[in-house]
Formats: C-alpha cells, structure tokens, sequence
C-alpha cells in the first residue's frame, strides 16, 4: 500500500504540530507516538515456540529465503533496507554490525538480539519481530508482554494447537495477549498434512470461542501449499492496510482537534533513513530472559502520579456524571461529541501528570491516550459508554499501583 498524497500531507502536518513544541506536554508525547505510527510499517510480532517455523512462516510470506533459519535463534528484528545489513548484540550487550560471513559463524545461544534489513517492498509495509517462547513460564510471559507492547499485529505460530509436546500452544499465547492485539493476531498452523480433516482443507483446532482472532491458517506442507500460503499472505496484508488507515484516521483526529498547524512545505518531510537500524530501539532493548535487564529506580514522580491522577478524575467525576445523564433514546449519540471531549481533555491531562513517570502510570496513560482518538473518530452511543469505562479503568488501575 503505497502512501496516498492525503496521507502524506497528515504526516508533513503533524510532525510540524509536534515539532513546533507547543503542544502540552502529555499531548506533545501522544503527538509523537501517532506520529511515529504514521510514518513507520505496522509493526507484526511473529511468536511461538523454536520448532513452529517462524522464520519459514516469515520467509513465505515475503517469499524469498530472507530470516536465517537456525537453532537457537534469539529475537529477530527484520524491516526494509536498501542495502542488507545485521546488527547484533550478544549476551553480554555488546552491540556490533556484522557481514552475512561473519554472522553464519557466530553461535545463535550466544545472541540475545539480531537486526536484519533487507531490500524487500513489502517489508515498507510491514516489519517483523519474531521472538521465539521457550524456557519456565514466567520467561514465556515476560517475552509474550515484551513482544506485544511493540506489536500493532501478531501472527501466532503453532505445529498444532492443543497437542501435546509442541512446547507453548497456540491457545497458551492468546491467553497472555493483551486484549486488544488478539483482534490484530492470525494463527499460522505449521502441523503436516495428518492435521487435515475429511480430506479437506479444513483443521481440527479446537480454540477458546471467546479468543476471537482475525483468522486462522493452516500453511503447513503437502497439495494446495502455494494456495494456502497465498491466501495467508493476501489475509495479512490486507489487514495491514487497515492498521495503516487506523493510524492515518488517528492522525486525522489529533490534527482536527489541534486545528493551529503551521503551514508546511516540502522541507519539512522528514528524510527517510536507510536500513531504519538507527530508528531501532538501543541494544539494551533486548527480550526478558536475555538481558539481563535491571529495573528502574522508583522515583517521586513515580509514586506521585497515580495519587494525583486518582484525585484529579474524583474531582472530574461529577462533570462526567452530568454530562452523561441525559434522557431519552437518542440523547446520548447527541451528547457524544461532548462527553468524548471531556474524557479526551482527562486523559490528556492525565497523560501529563504521567509523563516523568518510566513506570506503570506512563504506560497506563499511552494506552488510554491512543484509546481516546479512536473513539473520538467514532462519535457514537457506544464510543461513549467505551470512553467513560476507559476513564474509570484508568482510575482504578492507578488506585491498584497505589495499593501496590
């Protein structure tokens, strides 16, 4: 999908928004994460366990023989450059640049990341973050989380959901995704050809009903393989498509209600570039499990912002209340733009209580930031109800790191 000129001119407009630095602080930092959004390929997290396929699943997709296919491979971060190039970084965190020679003699075991670029168009739609799940449970979900909350889609790899000895299921890794990705997540089923039922294509796979994923592929060997894999492919680009006009729609509302944009010229596109390895998250960015990662320090504005977000929503609870009691069928719809405007307004200064906080509050409030454009998008009778159960979870979540 290549960029429309209605998309480019969003992008040119918003980053002048937030370039000018004139925003508020907590809208400054949403301004730059839609931004970031925009003009990024949506990002796919690729997950299962070492023995699913995830780099065969990946390599099909993009066909071509592109992600290294070995034993004990750590996260692999794969997105579109000119010129291919890898960057990994060791157990120890060293971080270094290396040609296709030097990396097919350095022991996969000894890497906790690697980096890929490579010259493929479709990979400036979307980029690839395969993280194989392996090791105790807690490690599994450490990996899961860390995954998603770099994820706009997932694509869950399994030889076979619900059997016995495939290391993490299919089922297990749904189970631990947020709530909202598992709308944006394909399951890729890699099993051989005794999965098929009744001679057919169709799978014996038994799924919780109420994990309502966005579909679910068998791409495994034997006849009808280039048809199954070509389907998938078609599946998950389409849906990529989506996410990317989710994202300009959302740049679309932030720029409607922030209406004071400088006027723009051609200069102010941002130069693309190469590889996208320095646009990369820094080395020590590495999965739970492989980092040894420390925790932050807990500072005051850590332990202050939850307090102060709690006091502040009691405080704008009755505003809400009145808003939303008003009679009749159809008052609600009309009074949306209203309540949305009032929730987005605590959100967003919420938002900036939370912006010095590294902790639970910040990724609470980012959340919640990105949830509030939406359903201001939506304007509807159940956008509300939505924006103001967001508004009280966000309430309750910081009473909960009180309580903590």
């Amino acid at each position: 999908m290549k960029a429309t000129p209605a998309a480019l001119r969003s992008a040119d407009q918003l980053a002048a928004v937030v370039g000018a630095g004139t925003l508020p602080t907590g809208v400054q930092d949403l301004g730059r994460r839609v931004l970031e959004r925009v003009s990024s390929p949506v990002r796919i997290a690729v997950l299962g366990a070492p023995d699913a396929g995830l780099a065969g699943v990946v390599n099909a997709v993009l066909e071509g023989d592109i992600v290294p296919d070995r034993s004990g491979m750590p996260p692999l971060d794969l997105s579109f450059g000119l010129d291919p190039a890898i960057r990994v970084v060791t157990a120890e965190g060293q971080e270094s640049a290396v040609d296709l020679a030097t990396f097919a003699r350095l022991v996969p075991w000894d890497l906790a990341m690697v980096s890929l670029a490579a010259p493929v168009p479709l990979l400036e739609k979307a980029s690839f973050l395969l993280v194989p799940l392996e090791g105790r449970m807690p490690d599994i979900e450490a990996a899961i989380a860390w995954a998603a909350r770099r994820a706009d889609m997932a694509v869950l790899c399994t030889t076979e959901p619900g059997a016995a000895g495939a290391g993490v299921e299919g089922q297990e890794i749904l189970e631990r995704l947020p709530e909202a990705l598992v709308d944006h997540t394909f399951l890729a089923v890699t099993g051989t050809v005794a999965m098929r039922t009744g001679g057919g294509d169709s799978l014996a796979v038994e799924l919780d009903p109420e994990a309502q994923v966005r579909g679910l592929h068998w791409i495994g060997d034997g006849a009808g393989q280039a048809q199954r894999l070509a389907q998938f492919r078609a599946d998950l680009f389409d849906h990529v498509s989506t996410a990317r006009r989710e994202d300009l729609e959302s740049a679309l509302v932030f720029l409607d209600r922030y209406r004071a944009v400088p006027e723009v010229g051609p200069a102010t596109t941002p130069e693309p570039q190469d590889a996208g390895l320095e646009t990369k998250a820094p080395a020590t960015d590495v999965a739970p499990g492989v980092d040894a990662a420390r925790p932050d320090p807990v500072t005051d504005a850590q332990s202050r912002a939850p307090a102060e977000i709690v006091c502040f929503l009691s405080a704008r609870a009755e505003a809400l209340s009145r808003l939303c009691d008003v009679p009749g069928g159809d008052a609600l719809e009309a009074a949306a733009p209203d309540v949305l405007a009032h929730c987005m307004e605590s959100i967003e200064t919420c938002a900036g209580m939370a912006t010095e906080d590294c902790g639970a509050a910040g990724l609470v409030l980012a959340e919640a930031s990105d949830l509030m454009l939406l359903m201001q998008l939506e304007a509807t009778a159940d956008a509300v109800c939505d924006a103001v159960a967001l508004v009280l979870q966000v309430r309750n979540d910081c009473e909960s790191l009180l309580c903590a």
